[in-house]
């Protein structure tokens, strides 16, 4: 369970029973089952979909004509639409790190959004009506948050989040 970012309430109740658990990405309660956790789902408020914490991943830029900057991750390969679903959007590609796996990505992603909501940039710039393929919550306005930056703060956070991971 603390794998998948849930931090267990109660002890183990059985592999089909609901487990209580508080997700320790966005602090929601959640009672999933053991059984679903191990087929890779996570948070039913923030799971990103069909992500592969244990694949190659991209953390990805984009930015859009309505002077929208985007942060995200998705997995690699042809099952992943993320990026072109967004395309379709007409959000464009900015920058994309590649790393190992997609649990570097998702903290890499996560200590960027730690940071600038710490130096007060709000994300949240689109809204779910103008982005119905999800992740509106992970824009910002770059007249605050230029693609320059943003790309400048993904580069800065992977060398502090890879130089401080665990040596296998």
């Amino acid at each position: 369970m603390r794998a998948a970012h849930l931090e267990p309430q109660t002890p183990y109740p059985g592999a089909l029973e609901p487990w209580p658990c508080v997700c320790t990405v966005c602090g929601n309660p959640v009672q999933p089952l053991l059984n679903n956790i191990r087929k890779g789902q996570g948070c039913k408020h923030c799971a990103i979909p069909g992500f592969d914490y244990t694949a190659p991943a991209v953390v990805y830029v984009m930015c859009h004509p309505l002077g929208s900057v985007k942060i995200g991750v998705c997995g690699l390969g042809d099952q992943n639409t993320r990026i072109s679903n967004h395309q379709r959007n007409d959000w464009e590609p900015y920058q994309q790190l590649r790393l190992p796996t997609g649990e570097q990505a998702y903290r890499i992603e996560q200590a960027v959004l730690a940071r600038l909501r710490s130096e007060g940039r709000k994300g949240g710039f689109m809204s779910p009506e103008t982005m119905p393929q999800g992740g509106w919550t992970e824009t910002f306005d770059t007249e605050i948050v230029p693609a320059e930056t943003m790309w400048e703060i993904v580069r800065d956070q992977a060398k502090k989040t890879l130089e401080h991971a665990p040596k296998s």
